[in-house]
Parts: C-alpha cells; structure tokens; sequence
C-alpha cells in the first residue's frame, strides 16, 4: 500500500508539472500560513496550494497538493517552480518570434516591397529573354554579366523567399500555393548555382 501511494503520488506530481508546462500559464505559488510553523496542513500532513491564472481566458484554477513529510512538500515546490521558469522562458521566445513576424510581415506586404518585388521579377524575365536572344559565348563579358546578374536575383529571391515565409510562418505559407511555387523556384535556382559555375 505505501508503495502505490508513493507511486501515485509521483504520478500526480509529474502531472502537475507537465500540464503546468504544456498550458504555458504563468501562475502564482504561495504557501498557506495556518499556525506557528507557516505551513498548510491536510488531514494532519503538510501541504501546499498552487494558484494558475490563464491569461487568455482570464480563469483561475487553485490545486492544494499535500505530501507525508515537508522534504516532499520542497520537492514539489522546486519542481513547479522549475516548470514555472521554463514556461517563462518558453514565452519569451514564443513573444520574440511573434515580434519579428508581425514586423516582417508589414514590411513584406507594404505597397513599396510589393514594388520592389514585382520590378525585380519583371526584370529577370526581362534578363532571360535577353540571354536566350543574344546567347553570348561562355567566356566573353557579356556572358559574365549575365551570369552576375543571375547571381544577384538568386541572392535577392532568396532573401524575399525568408522575410516571406517569417511573415507568414507556418501554415499560412504552406497552405499558399503560390507560396510553394515560389519555394520550388528559388530552391532549384540556387541548387542551379553550383551547377552553372
């Protein structure tokens, strides 16, 4: 019987922790002051209570989680606390990203970049009529500048390709067929670099 019951008791502790974690809820954890020690007790055995505040649905939840002896009780509390700067940590990265998408994505969609991205496209077909009508020798300069200029459009495609998928991260750009087209088209052009060389 003592066995199961520590059994569960880690059981429910690992539980406890991992949902805290998995939710990501930045919450409040306090010790009860009920008498001269200042610990809460249950039933005549040591315990704690564990407040978790959902920021997205404003909710409160309150768990009391009790133990046999107050070493238990810190081990609890260690481990929340551990998950509690974890999920801290978690969020901020989580904030970060969302920063940098939203900045990334204005840029991207603003009338000027759409501009830009437009004119670049118009020029490389612009280039690859030119190059399929003169089809200079390999060699001579103006093959060299047409092999610069594919260069640069790769360089910049590929570059448009990230800030696009940053802006639209992660289904939003695989959902987009466009998008995909775009991928392939900008991967093989840089695996066509090697290549050409």
């Amino acid at each position: 019987d003592e066995k199961e019951k520590e059994e569960g008791l880690l059981a429910r502790r690992g539980s406890a922790v991992s949902q805290y974690s998995h939710e990501g809820n930045l919450g409040q954890l306090r010790r009860a002051s009920t008498g001269g020690n200042g610990d809460l007790e249950v039933e005549g055995k040591p315990a704690f209570i564990f407040k978790l505040f959902n920021e997205e649905t404003k909710t409160k939840r309150k768990f009391i989680f009790g133990g046999d002896t107050h070493d238990e009780i810190e081990l609890w509390i260690e481990a929340i606390r551990g998950a509690i700067k974890k999920c801290e940590k978690l969020e901020r990265r989580r904030n970060m990203w969302v920063w940098i998408s939203a900045k990334a994505k204005k840029a991207y969609t603003s009338h000027i970049s759409q501009g830009i991205i437009a004119f670049l496209i118009i020029s490389n077909f612009g280039m690859a009529i030119f190059n399929a009508q003169t089809n200079p020798e390999p060699g001579t300069p103006a093959a060299e500048s047409i092999d610069s200029m594919e260069y640069l459009f790769t360089t910049l495609f590929t570059i448009e390709l990230m800030i696009n998928m940053i802006s639209h991260w992660f289904f939003p750009f695989w959902t987009d067929w466009w998008n995909v087209f775009d991928f392939v088209i900008v991967f093989f052009s840089v695996l066509s670099v090697p290549l050409s060389d």
